[in-house]
């Protein structure tokens, strides 16, 4: 289709990115549980250089962060990037780039 996109991306695996935990305390009976929502900074400089990447490809980028939802649906113009915490607490780009 548009070349090996794994091999076209896979200069932003391992990159940084700004990202920012929600926790919200939710009661449950009698049970306090803590929910974690990850979201990214909206002016990340690795995150920009990706979607601006994707777009010179001809992909839409869809970013899918952990314990993050998204539609099942597919498109074959879309490129997911998967982000990861590391162990050190530090959240990157994963290596994990598919269409759909």
């Amino acid at each position: 289709m548009k070349g090996d996109f794994s091999q076209q991306f896979a200069k932003f695996a391992g990159r940084e990115v700004q990202a920012i935990e929600h926790y919200h305390n939710m009661q449950i009976g009698d049970k306090t549980i803590t929910a974690t929502e990850v979201r990214l900074d909206d002016n990340d400089p690795a995150v920009a250089e990706l979607t601006a990447a994707a777009i010179a490809a001809g992909y839409e980028l869809r970013l899918w962060l952990p314990r993050g939802i998204g539609t099942m649906d597919v498109r074959p113009n879309r490129l997911n990037a998967h982000i990861e915490k590391a162990a050190d607490g530090a959240y990157r780009i994963s290596s994990r780039f598919t269409l759909g």
